[in-house]
């Protein structure tokens, strides 16, 4: 049915105003409105699909005339509901037939937005958790046009948007958008209806699509730069009943708190807006400025203020992870690393792509391997729609080859044989954490050592193990104590004997003896037991007789030794039997295959000793 109106009566599309077209936003603004792939609390107006990744309150202004205010939060897993309201003015519109004429609409939209991974079936397959859907249902409740001369006119409306939001990549994002996709009278939609006036106006359908890139961003993104991203997007708008228009713009952000934005749009009547503009984020709330050399219907200059509020439960900024441990650049010796922290009710969380289970009180803790070098753990959280991503650098370091500052017998020195024992000190490089001589533990502080080691006759293999954490660094010396010294035998001349006089024996009558009868003597064989040892008594008469302290008795059998004790270090004092009631205490260094004997004692000396 076609209009019956004043021949010069104009409508919104005559005056080259989109009917449902709300006051635009600052950010999306300052980047040419390019903006269907990039999540924004200010989404309901470019592409509702893309609610389901932001939350907020933002608030627009122009001037006192020109104000819109839009809200989006999680009502579920992943769905987020969206309200949003404008009331924009715009006057001073050139008529074509002379005069002017004033446009004023109040503009209401709720948005819905959610993830087909909520949805049945669909979310079987894996690619339904990087795509939302949105759709937002508008109102025009008090649209009207005051012409010179003419009386003004009042008409309402409503229609619906639909959006779908493909985040392909971490760093990567796709838009498609339909706005005013209401058929014409469908459900009493689809156009406007002005009061007094026979028939009504058709909201001619835009569509939209693009794309979005993080050029620079974190670890998932193609270029590196820590605190630092460069967001590259492009849109392309086509009216059902119009030409081409493209968008382009980008947007640098420092410390993910300050923000700076450029971008470049045609018109509808195909001129070039040059846009610019900036922001500030903080835990909360936010601000954003932005200016376009050209606005559609007027043609003139237009500054926009923005201001954007984050409440703590569901504001995009507010972080599913409670606390995290360890904190990003940290330094250590361990090979692996506890990853553990604190995470709202009903998070999920995965760690280098593993999914991680919390317990009743929301707390987590695994482990993760390390490589020397640089480690990258990636946190990831996603709670009722809002997702999070943390970046943990680990640095596991490697040891150093020499583990001291210094120690007293690092020249390998030699001892006298009347020195048994000496004591080993020193202080440990910056790091270390535990130490071991000759497998004994060696108590430390701050990072100082002082301890004392026995010594045999001869070379003595002193192994040291320092640990920087769970890497061991082991070192060895070689002490050697001197042989006994042999006695120096001293000449001493016989005495002098005067010659005794010869007697002469006075024979003696030989006596024949009677002779006996040959008898066979009986030799009883006495044969020795074996010597009962006590550990205790030996280990007094070694300590007495060679300095030598043992620790304990060997379960080792040497050929040919009746017992053999431990020293340490694959060292081993054995006891064996020479002969002539003589016992030999023999040295015996497993690692070279070298005896040494060290002293002598006697059975009875084994058997009294006190």
């Amino acid at each position: 049915m076609g209009l019956t109106v004043s021949p010069s009566m104009a409508f919104f599309t005559d005056l080259g105003i989109i009917p449902f077209q709300s006051l635009a936003a600052a950010r999306p603004l300052g980047i040419g409105e390019a903006v269907s792939a990039i999540s924004d609390v200010d989404s309901a107006y470019y592409n509702p699909g893309c609610l389901a990744w932001s939350k907020g309150i933002s608030i627009n202004l122009k001037d006192l005339n020109n104000i819109s205010a839009a809200q989006s939060f999680t009502i579920g897993e992943d769905t987020n509901l969206g309200l949003a309201f404008s009331t924009t003015k715009t006057s001073n519109i050139n008529l074509s037939s002379g005069g002017t004429a004033t446009v004023s609409r109040n503009i209401v939209a709720v948005s819905f937005a959610v993830n087909l991974a909520t949805m049945p079936l669909i979310s079987n397959y894996p690619i339904s958790k990087s795509i939302d859907t949105g759709i937002s249902f508008k109102m025009l409740l008090n649209g009207s046009i005051s012409q010179t001369g003419l009386t003004d006119q009042t008409g309402s409306g409503y229609d619906i948007d639909a959006g779908l939001y493909y985040k392909h990549l971490p760093w990567l994002s796709f838009g498609v958008s339909g706005h005013n996709v209401l058929p014409k009278n469908i459900l009493g939609g689809g156009v406007i209806t002005w009061k007094g006036i026979e028939g009504n106006e058709s909201i001619p359908a835009i569509f939209k699509t693009g794309v979005a890139a993080k050029i620079i961003g974190d670890l998932r993104s193609p270029i590196y730069m820590e605190n630092k991203e460069l967001i590259i997007s492009c849109d392309i708008e086509k009216p059902l009943t119009g030409n081409f228009i493209y968008h382009l713009g980008g947007e640098f952000a420092f410390e993910n708190n300050l923000f700076a934005r450029a971008g470049v749009s045609t018109l509808r009547n195909g001129e070039v807006n040059l846009s610019c503009g900036g922001g500030v984020k903080f835990e909360g709330w936010g601000g954003n400025v932005s200016y376009n050399t050209k606005d559609n219907v007027t043609q003139a200059g237009v500054l926009y203020l923005n201001f954007l509020y984050y409440p703590k439960e569901w504001g995009f900024i507010s972080d599913p992870i409670i606390s995290l441990y360890p904190a990003d650049e940290t330094s250590t010796y361990k090979t692996t690393q506890i990853v553990s922290g604190e995470v709202k009710p009903e998070t999920k969380l995965k760690i280098n792509g593993v999914s991680i289970e919390t317990d009743e009180n929301n707390n987590f803790s695994t482990t993760v391997n390390l490589e020397h070098g640089t480690n990258i753990i990636v946190v990831e959280s996603a709670y009722k729609g809002n997702d999070s991503t943390r970046i943990i650098s680990v640095n596991l370091k490697k040891p150093p080859e020499n583990p001291f500052e210094n120690i007293n017998i690092y020249d390998n020195p030699t001892f006298e044989y009347n020195e048994t024992e000496t004591t080993v000190v020193g202080k440990l490089k910056d790091g270390a954490t535990a130490m071991a001589i000759n497998g004994t533990p060696v108590s430390i502080t701050d990072l100082n050592f002082d301890t004392n080691i026995n010594l045999i006759t001869g070379e003595n293999h002193v192994d040291t193990t320092v640990y920087f954490e769970d890497q061991p660094v082991q070192t060895g010396f070689t002490l050697y104590r001197k042989e006994k010294p042999k006695p120096v035998a001293v000449y001493k001349p016989k005495p002098k004997q005067e010659p005794k006089p010869v007697v002469t024996p006075k024979p003696k009558p030989k006596v024949i003896p009677k002779a006996k009868p040959k008898t066979q003597k009986h030799v009883k064989q006495v044969v020795r037991k074996p010597i009962k040892i006590n550990y205790q008594k030996v280990k007094q008469i070694i300590k007495a007789k060679t300095g030598i302290t043992i620790k304990g008795e060997a379960k080792l059998k040497l050929p040919g030794y009746f017992a053999v004790y431990v020293l340490g270090g694959e060292q081993y004092i054995a006891l064996k039997n020479i002969g002539s009631g003589f016992i030999s205490i023999d040295y015996y260094n497993a690692l070279s295959n070298k005896w040494k004997v060290i002293d002598v004692i006697t059975y009875s000396e084994l058997l009294t000793f006190n």
